[in-house]
């Protein structure tokens, strides 16, 4: 297998879920015709990790059904789960990444080769690495460190250079980011904040974090820079846009 073509696992997901429903199944006689998917014509592949079983499987998809078509495992520790919760494929299909969140504290970014699961590196990063992407050209990964079990403080994106597998950055973000989305040329980086109510957005060429946009509903709005609940070192943050927010709108919290 010297090239692989990978494709989104929620569609694959989503793809064998309608092919294995029972036709008509809660569904108007005229609509099953729509429903009924041919298999496809080609093989597709797809890489699944589990969080609670530290296993990476590589699932084939094509006109046989899918199966399992080889797995392994990944992360150190023997008694507890390392916990992998981001997965992303290199651009040219020769290696994929995989976060393990679970650390002492910090979790890693490994890289694997897709040809046959051969460990290339891994890299230490923050607390509860998680969400990942990989950039268009393959040379820099950007992970969220969530931090889902920690003090509700502002957390960070690193920014690692694939080729090394070296942190070349880590930026202040918000509490607890997550996601991690480029935009199609890999010039601009946003993560969500998932107590926060906002969206972040890095340079990702210049390595810095350019606008933020608060979400509240009724509220919403972006400001240049960073979120300036990083200076506050701790919780309070939120509350402190919150207040930002309802000032605009004459209502602040502390009147």
């Amino acid at each position: 297998m010297s090239r692989m073509r990978v494709r989104d696992l929620a569609w694959t997901g989503a793809l064998v879920a309608a092919a294995c429903a029972s036709p008509g199944a809660g569904v108007p006689q005229d609509r099953t015709a729509a429903l009924r998917l041919e298999p496809p014509s080609r093989d597709y592949l797809v890489f699944a990790a589990s969080e609670a079983t530290d296993e990476i499987v590589l699932i084939r998809f094509g006109p046989e059904g899918a199966r399992v078509e080889r797995r392994h495992y990944t992360g150190f520790n023997p008694a507890e789960p390392d916990g992998p919760h981001g997965l992303a494929v290199a651009p040219d299909g020769r290696h994929y990444y995989v976060t393990t969140a679970h650390g002492t504290p910090n979790g890693y970014l490994w890289k694997y080769s897709a040809e046959d699961d051969g460990l290339v590196g891994r890299v230490e990063l923050g607390l509860f690495p998680a969400s990942l992407q990989i950039s268009p050209d393959g040379f820099w990964a950007y992970v969220v460190n969530f931090n889902l079990h920690g003090d509700m403080v502002p957390s960070s994106v690193s920014i690692v250079s694939t080729n090394e597998m070296l942190e070349v950055a880590r930026l202040t973000t918000c509490a607890m980011p997550h996601g991690s989305r480029l935009d199609p040329t890999g010039a601009r980086h946003y993560s969500v904040c998932m107590m926060d109510e906002m969206l972040v957005e890095i340079d990702a060429r210049g390595f810095q974090v350019v606008r933020h946009f608060m979400l509240t509903e009724g509220q919403e709005h972006g400001m240049a820079g960073a979120p300036r609940s990083h200076a506050m070192g701790g919780g309070g943050g939120a509350a402190l846009h919150a207040d930002q927010c309802a000032r605009r709108s004459g209502k602040g919290l502390s009147s």
